[in-house]
């Protein structure tokens, strides 16, 4: 409201004042707050744990997500007009303000209630597949489970013939999500899918067709005096070391020749030098290697004009 004006009291802060509210601590039984938060239209059966999400700018607590001992995750927004308002929020936890900085559970062990039962999971979302070929090197997989779930098995696989093959697995946080790492990349094209599993049964991703291969570079001279000789050079990436590089030119529109093979040094880079020829034209080059640590790739093509 415009006449509502915010003021500095940093003093309310200050060690010197004794202010018992700058800082504080509260506790609540889990009976409490289960009771607690039902009455306010909260459906959760036991809070295994509580994760602070998001804050205002203020610094006030306005998301939240409750897990219960199935895993189920429940997530809050504390708003106006949302079923956990500031108000309900505070009034839930028994707490002087939604100013929290930590949540933590007691030392003591309540049973799970009976009626907790995960959910049966209905897929994998939020997958960020990759949208171009890969570099043989490593990717992180990250997405969500719904309906959010904590504990939950999520594992990235390859098909192998007429077999899935798992390559790495983690597991749901409290948000529902995950993130797997695949290290490793053999160049090729990979058949790949997400898997999700809990108590209550699996969910696949469709299945992706994923490209993994490295880059090749080259670099050549713009122009060249004829009877001269080009030096050509470039790089593969990742930087193998031993790559054997296929240097190749095309003399105006003739076809493609061999111009001679280099081997990469020890931080992927190349170099090779050709002869020019006789005649003033115009010359192609590019790059190849089938290395299998880099797949089957073709450098961009350059020219260079002899003079």
């Amino acid at each position: 409201l415009s006449y509502l004006t915010s003021v500095d009291d940093h003093w309310s802060q200050d060690p010197r004042v004794g202010n018992p509210y700058a800082s504080w601590i509260d506790t609540i039984d889990q009976a409490t707050l289960v009771k607690n938060l039902n009455t306010y239209g909260v459906p959760i059966a036991d809070v295994w744990s509580i994760s602070l999400i998001a804050n205002y700018s203020s610094g006030g607590i306005s998301k939240l997500n409750l897990s219960d001992s199935a895993g189920n995750i429940t997530s809050l927004t504390i708003a106006p007009g949302q079923p956990l308002t500031p108000d309900e929020f505070r009034s839930a936890l028994g707490i002087k303000s939604t100013y929290v900085s930590k949540i933590e559970p007691g030392i003591a062990t309540v049973a799970g209630s009976s009626t907790a039962t995960a959910k049966k999971l209905a897929g994998v979302t939020k997958v960020n597949w990759p949208t171009k070929v890969l570099l043989p090197v490593e990717y992180q997989f990250k997405g969500k489970v719904s309906p959010a779930q904590l504990g939950a098995t999520v594992v990235l696989q390859r098909k192998q013939g007429s077999k899935w093959v798992t390559l790495s697995s983690a597991t749901t946080n409290t948000s529902g999500a995950w993130s797997i790492l695949w290290a490793g990349l053999p160049a090729g094209k990979h058949s790949i899918r997400i898997k999700a599993t809990n108590s209550k049964g699996t969910v696949n991703t469709s299945t992706k067709t994923i490209k993994v291969a490295g880059t090749i570079g080259l670099s050549a001279p713009k122009t060249i005096i004829h009877k001269g000789t080009v030096s050509l050079s470039g790089s593969v990436s990742p930087g193998f070391e031993g790559v054997a590089v296929v240097v190749e030119r095309r003399i105006g529109a003739g076809a493609w020749k061999k111009v001679g093979v280099v081997n990469t040094d020890a931080t992927g880079n190349w170099s090779i030098q050709s002869p020019a020829g006789t005649k003033k034209t115009t010359i192609s080059y590019r790059a190849k290697t089938t290395d299998g640590r880099l797949g089957t790739i073709t450098s961009v093509t350059k020219r260079t004009k002899v003079k």
